[in-house]
């Protein structure tokens, strides 16, 4: 276990607002549009946030997404995505012995992916450009 008071001064650093909730961290982060989630993870910290999520989305839609995220992880500053039941979702793991220096990271990564994703991300939920997408880029592998 992680002391708090450890990840409340990496979180002091990084610079962003933070509050603490139930057994983890809210950070505000500017421009991401979407609190990013600091809590307990398997041998240290996970920082996770909602990209865009739905109530119903058409098969089109979440293979355009998938095809979309699975593209833009590689640059995503060590971030990676997830679609998960009815929300696509990014991540950083951060090790126990890296929370100092690694929290601060893995806030600006997410950050960086919620901000360059979201929008882009919602509109292939849309089926006439979910279809458009995955035709393009169906296109451009053969």
């Amino acid at each position: 276990m992680i002391d708090p008071e450890q990840i409340e001064m990496a979180l002091d650093s990084a610079g962003l607002p933070w509050t603490r909730r139930d057994n983890g961290w809210a950070v505000t982060a500017d421009g991401a549009g979407r609190e990013l989630l600091v809590g307990p993870h398997e041998g240290g910290l996970l920082v996770d946030a909602i990209l865009v999520e739905w109530d119903e989305a058409a098969p089109e839609a979440l293979a355009a997404l998938g095809c979309f995220l699975e593209r833009a992880e590689p640059h995503l500053r060590g971030a990676r995505c997830r679609i998960e039941g009815t929300q696509a979702r990014l991540l950083v793991e951060v090790s126990a012995v890296e929370v100092e220096s690694g929290l601060p990271h893995a806030l600006q990564a997410v950050s960086f992916g919620c901000r360059s994703l979201a929008r882009e991300a919602r509109a292939l939920l849309e089926v006439d450009l979910a279809q458009q997408f995955l035709a393009f880029h169906e296109s451009i592998l053969v």
